[in-house]
């Protein structure tokens, strides 16, 4: 067995997303590694044995969170979300070294806004529904007990439209984590909301739940729980991870289970 390792050197960074992109040139689809700083966004070409910087675009507002929407395009570029910190946030892609807008809004400014970045969580779900025609949505929880659902369409021509958007309450008083949970282990019509949450801030007891999300009627299906773990008031968890098989892992101060 053999490795082959790269070390460069270059000048200090403050990374707050990176991730592997498709990005549009002269009509060509490549790849690029996306890295940001501040109000930074920088494209690199990853070769065998370097990393060059190829272009860099400047915004105006510091980067909080960066997600490229899970679809099985591969001849197109990334569609991606980009969520600052004063809570504006924007659908681009990258054409030709600039951001092409889709769409871009602010989250409304409530009495209680997430001021770290690892408060502010992103959730996906990408679902096919045809051979041509996808849709999917994406989940923005920026306020307290408040998540933007935004519903996306992938048309014939291979581009991507915001259907609608609408927010959802939580009835719950702490959220420590969100997330989505595959649907292979549960027989129902709508994707799987996952919440991890403190129902009670006096007992501190955490609660896993999975509710249905209604995309067609904008609301949580709050009749049944599809699935509820209860643990116990001395258990620190604080964050989970859904497999693709419908397992998923809890991760504690201490421990994951």
């Amino acid at each position: 067995m053999s490795w082959n390792y790269i070390s460069s050197v270059y000048k200090g960074y403050a990374v707050s997303n990176s991730l592997m992109v498709n990005i549009e040139s002269d009509g060509k689809i490549l790849p690029r590694l996306l890295i940001s700083r501040s109000n930074i966004l920088e494209f690199f070409t990853v070769s065998s044995n370097s990393i060059e910087l190829d272009f860099q675009i400047e915004i105006f507002a510091n980067i909080t969170k960066i997600e490229k929407i899970a679809t099985d395009i591969k001849d197109a570029p990334s569609f991606l979300f980009i969520l600052s910190n004063n809570l504006e946030y924007g659908f681009v892609t990258v054409k030709n070294g600039q951001l092409i807008t889709k769409y871009a809004d602010s989250v409304p400014i409530g009495s209680h806004i997430g001021n770290d970045a690892e408060e502010i969580k992103v959730i996906q779900e990408f679902t096919r529904t045809g051979s041509t025609v996808s849709n999917f949505y994406l989940g923005l929880y920026a306020l307290s007990g408040i998540v933007n659902i935004f519903v996306l369409k992938l048309l014939n021509n291979n581009d991507i439209a915001i259907d609608k958007m609408f927010n959802i309450r939580l009835p719950f008083q702490k959220i420590m984590d969100l997330g989505t949970l595959p649907n292979c282990n549960f027989k129902t019509s709508n994707p799987l909301l996952a919440i991890l949450c403190e129902e009670d801030h006096r007992d501190r007891k955490k609660c896993f739940k999975v509710m249905e999300l209604n995309l067609i009627n904008a609301e949580l299906l709050a009749r049944a729980t599809v699935w509820e773990i209860n643990f116990s008031a001395d258990l620190t968890v604080n964050k989970f991870q859904s497999a693709a098989d419908g397992s998923v892992l809890f991760f504690s101060e201490m421990s994951i289970r």
